[in-house]
């Protein structure tokens, strides 16, 4: 997801389901469906200090491992996780 942050995105991830990375309101945002809801932790906190992850449709302006689990079972054993990554001009 960190990689399709720049526009070079595959048609889908590692875990087979739907990826797609686009341009909205001039921000890139990577989306990944159908995330086994197992690595739905791992992947979402390996992005979590690169720009805004929203678990599911949800967003929390603050990520602990907790949220970000009750997060990930919101929708069952399948998860979708969306990153918009910080604008790498700002600090």
């Amino acid at each position: 997801m960190k990689a399709a942050g720049s526009g070079d995105a595959p048609e889908t991830h590692i875990f087979g389901g739907a990826f797609r990375a686009r341009k909205n309101a001039g921000k890139m945002t990577v989306t990944a469906d159908d995330v086994p809801g197992e690595f739905c932790f791992d992947v979402a906190w390996g992005l979590v200090n690169r720009g805004r992850v929203i678990i599911n449709g949800y967003y929390s302006r603050k990520l602990s491992p907790e949220i970000i689990r009750n997060l990930c079972a919101k929708k069952g054993a399948q998860a979708s996780l969306t990153f918009i990554p910080k604008n790498p001009g700002k600090k």
